[in-house]
């Protein structure tokens, strides 16, 4: 089961605008009235950081708020007490920047000062000690966190009394700390404790008070007391919007929390409109995009999505979220463990279990050494990795996991949490794989009671219940019980999910299979459709559980003595990708002729040929992906090189074949339902010289498995002769298919309006690519309706095209793209070989074009040996990680310049004074890790 962030931000966020660093300034006698002294003067300096902190500048404040530290140290000596408070000051500056190791330190060096100076019961101490906790727990290193946190409440509430701001404060910020450790019990009674002590001291409208109530309220959401939890955050909701407007990041931080309350009540409709909201709101808030609020609301967001049966958005956003967390705090930070638990999670739901398990062992051991053995984010995991288990039919060791997480869970939340319910569900449908069917029951009856306790009778938990039960009574020969049980399920994932949603496929397959089993073939073969229906439009026609209902409607056809049908569905069956495996489909045009048997060879074809090929991504492939993202390497412009996919591993499965463009647009359309990242996109692949049908099929496949490309892959495959000493054959051949490309692409952008047609070409594919392009450029087409039909990024690999005549096509065809990039690299072997009669290639020459983006990739080459067994370095730009981190940046935004979307890419002047970019190591993130692990 997916568990979400517990969504208290707004805590921290209130601190930060009306706490510590205003008050130290304040303590200095300053009121941040800007004052008409000379810019350097030290009370004019502080004031002019106040103001800028208080804009949310920190950026700008951390220079000045330095030049003050460096002032007073000269001029009072380094271990003033002053001194001591500007240095916390800029601590606190390097926290709003998310500098969380430089402003541990600052705040180290505060505490020392000030202990020294002042004695260690002293207020000004206690702020650094509230300070330093708080920075602790946005680390995630609670048990260092509590010592500060506790220490700063035993200080200010003796002296301050109960009522006072501060003292609030400390119990606000040890409530949050116990609750992030999952013990509300502990944290309760400091929650009310702060709210009565508000509403005492300042009323039951103050903003405060509906900070206290929102974190309350969300507590009592993870502890299951909802009709609680409404009444806070509502009330909380009012007083934030009062206070600070509707679009404030307070507000979002309660709508975010409303809307984490609706998923446990089944609400998803409602959770999504305010999630998305609440994205809205800390995006347009924050000045920095990489910011825990913004990676909180993704995270978020992405659960919803998962709950309504939305998988592709889900990973989307999950991805989003966890590029930004291990960006700001590492690989160790609770909520990035999180997240990748929950992607993994979210895989094992898509039925890609080798990713799933990947990731989840990988949060799990992560999890242990942070947290320790008994946190409830380690039975969150154990608990997911139990029903990745179980779905493999690996029972015992599910029984183990789960029996684990089940005692963590009850000894954190007590017996009737509904998490409780959850372990005791699946540890119910465990004992039911094993055949012992007593235990399975009491499991499921003890789980029933908990959720309609909790949930009332309409919650999906409720229904899951219900299913399971039902499964037990048909055991038991107790089939009309059985059917009411199913039925009620159904109704309820309808009423709450809708009727388009994956649980509600497996609820009309078990209830169609119960009929299957009563010989009441009509209405299960209904019930069955629709099923089916439902799993291929949401998880793929390749999906485990679609093979799931298929079987079910193969015996129901056996049944009936449809024969033939029966056989279709068998054949599909044969179809299905072995476990762990991966089919990327892809829709391919040619000009190669084919042979009686099917086969495109190298002999030039007058037509063209179009259809659609499957690929096959084997294990240990699908595995390496899914560790990459495991390791921190997920994001490709962090992977070192080598991790990529091995385009000669893949399989061509099946090939079918199109006879019209418009068949063969109508089927890449349909593919595009599920996609999104690259939503209604496709990219167009033309491969290079020395290449057959079947390797050109397998480059395009690499392409779009390793740049997630969720599109229509298209590739064009032209007939090379596959042979080394082919060369010239080839150039002719590429020479010929101009026209045929050029015909392919006009009917391409007719029959897919609203696509984005981007296109990718390598080596001598230029040859093809480039050349049609100038001529579809050089047609007599409108000014409106080039515009409206302009075709999306080119981007030339390593290309085989002359240097002027590619300064020319570029000229030709820019008018008709929204940009064109060339990939460099002046190692490229296998172009070099050109150079030598003189005519010299654009793709292994570094130099500034006006009409293109040139990338010099040289000091990507891995040296001579190993340049040798992987292809004289003519295929840089699929073997390096980076460069697909490019492309894929450069297909989603069209970034310009190129510094600002891959900033290892730096400009330099070409000799002709045009500007180019080149890898610069010094900036790259993998070499920073390669660097560090090596200290």
């Amino acid at each position: 089961m997916l568990r979400i962030y517990e969504a208290s931000r707004s805590d921290d966020m209130w601190r930060y605008t009306c706490t510590l660093l205003i008050t130290l300034i304040c303590g200095q006698g300053f009121t941040g009235t800007v004052r008409s002294q000379s810019a350097s003067d030290p009370k004019d300096l502080q004031a002019k950081v106040m103001n800028l902190y208080r804009e949310g500048k920190c950026a700008e404040a951390l220079p000045i708020a330095e030049q003050l530290v460096e002032i007073h140290k000269k001029k009072l000596g380094p271990t003033h007490r002053k001194v001591a408070t500007l240095l916390g000051n800029l601590a606190q500056i390097h926290h709003c920047l998310q500098q969380y190791t430089e402003a541990e330190t600052l705040f180290k060096r505060s505490l020392a000062i000030r202990e020294a100076a002042l004695g260690s019961e002293d207020l000004r101490v206690a702020d650094i000690h509230s300070s330093l906790g708080v920075l602790y727990r946005q680390m995630g290193n609670y048990s260092q966190s509590a010592p500060h946190l506790v220490r700063a409440l035993e200080i200010r509430e003796p002296q301050l009394g109960q009522s006072h701001s501060k003292t609030i404060a400390s119990l606000s910020d040890l409530a949050l700390l116990f609750k992030k450790e999952g013990r509300y019990q502990d944290a309760e009674p400091l929650y009310q404790r702060a709210i009565s002590n508000t509403e005492n001291a300042l009323g039951i409208d103050n903003p405060n008070l509906g900070q206290l109530e929102n974190n309350l309220g969300e507590m009592y959401r993870l502890m299951g007391r909802y009709r609680e939890a409404q009444n806070l955050l509502e009330h909380s909701l009012q007083i934030v919007e009062k206070t600070y407007g509707s679009d404030h990041v307070n507000v979002g931080a309660v709508l975010n929390n409303l809307a984490l309350l609706h998923v446990e009540r089944g609400d998803y409709d409602a959770a999504l409109d305010l999630q998305k909201r609440d994205l809205n709101i800390v995006e347009n808030a924050r000045t920095s995009k990489d910011n825990p609020d913004v990676a909180n609301a993704l995270n978020n967001l992405a659960y919803v999505y998962t709950l309504s049966g939305r998988y592709a958005e889900a990973e989307v956003s999950y991805k989003r979220s966890l590029k930004m967390l291990e960006k700001l705090f590492g690989t160790k930070h609770p909520d990035v463990i999180v997240t990748l638990e929950n992607l993994g999670s979210l895989f094992e739901k898509q039925g890609r279990y080798v990713e799933a398990e990947a990731l989840l062992k990988l949060s799990l051991d992560t999890a242990k050494k942070a947290l320790g053995p008994d946190h409830p984010i380690v039975a969150d995991i154990l608990s997911d990795l139990s029903v990745l288990y179980l779905n493999e039919q690996q029972n015992a060791q599910s029984a183990k996991l789960e029996q684990r997480a089940l005692d963590i869970r009850e000894r954190s939340f007590g017996p009737e949490h509904p998490k409780v319910a959850t372990s005791l569900n699946n540890l119910g449908a465990i004992y039911e794989f094993q055949g012992r069917h007593h235990k399975a029951k009491k499991s499921y009856q003890r789980s029933l009671s908990i959720r309609m306790a909790k949930f009332g009778e309409h919650h999906p938990d409720v229904g899951q219940s219900l299913n399971n039960l039902a499964i037990l009574l048909m055991a038991e020969g107790r089939v009309a019980e059985a059917i009411g049980y199913f039925k009620r399920n159904v109704t309820v994932i309808e009423n709450s999910k809708g009727f388009e949603h994956p649980e509600l496929a497996t609820a009309l397959n078990n209830l169609g299979s119960l009929y299957l089993r009563l010989s009441r073939f009509d209405k299960a073969e209904n019930l069955l459709k629709r099923s089916l229906m439902i799993r291929e439009q949401e998880l793929g026609s390749d999906h485990p559980n679609v093979a799931i209902v298929l079987e079910s409607l193969a015996d129901l056809y056996k049944s009936l003595e449809h024969f033939a049908d029966e056989e279709e569905i068998r054949k599909r069956l044969a179809q299905m990708p072995p476990k762990g495996s991966r089919h990327v489909p892809l829709y391919f045009a040619t000009n190669r002729r084919s042979d009686h048997d099917g086969i495109y060879g190298h002999q030039i074809s007058k037509g063209l040929s179009m259809g659609q090929v499957v690929m096959q991504v084997p294990v240990d492939m699908v595995r390496n992906r899914a560790e990459r993202i495991g390791q921190n390497l997920g994001q490709l412009e962090k992977a070192k090189t080598g991790k990529l996919t091995k385009a000669e591993t893949l399989e061509l499965v099946r090939t079918e074949s199109f006879h019209t463009i418009d068949k063969f647009s109508q089927f890449a359309k349909s593919s595009q339902h599920r996609a999104a990242i690259f939503k209604n996109q496709a990219l167009v692949f033309v491969h290079g010289y020395n290449t057959n049908f079947e390797d050109a099929m397998k480059r395009a496949s690499q392409v779009a498995f390793d740049l997630d490309f969720d599109g229509i892959l298209i590739p064009f495959t032209w007939p090379s002769q596959n042979s080394i000493t082919g060369y010239l054959t080839d150039r002719e051949m590429a020479e010929k298919s101009v026209e045929p490309f050029l015909a392919f692409l006009n009917n391409l952008t007719r029959t897919l309006p609203g696509v984005k047609i981007h296109l990718l070409a390598h080596s001598m594919g230029n040859q093809v690519l480039l050349p049609a392009l100038c001529k579809k450029a050089s047609g007599k087409v409108k000014d409106q309706d080039l515009q409206k039909n302009k075709l999306g990024q080119v981007i030339a690999a390593h290309a085989d095209v002359g240097l002027e005549l590619f300064r020319k096509l570029a000229k030709c065809v820019s008018p008709i793209v929204s940009g064109l990039t060339l990939y460099v690299n002046e190692n490229d072997a296998a172009l070099r070989v050109r150079c030598l009669g003189g005519t010299c290639r654009a793709g292994n020459s570094a130099r500034g074009y006006v009409h293109a983006d040139v990338i010099d990739t040289t000091a990507m080459s891995e040296g001579f040996l190993r340049s040798y067994m992987k292809g004289f370095d003519h295929d840089v730009f699929v073997r390096n990680p980076l460069l697909f981190g490019d492309i894929t940046r450069l297909l989603i935004t069209g970034q310009r310049p190129v510094d600002k979307r891959t900033p290892e890419f730096r400009p330099r002047k070409g000799r002709n004074g045009a500007i180019y970019w080149a890898y610069d190591k010094s900036e790259d993130p993998a070499a920073k890790i390669v660097a560090s692990s090596q200290n």
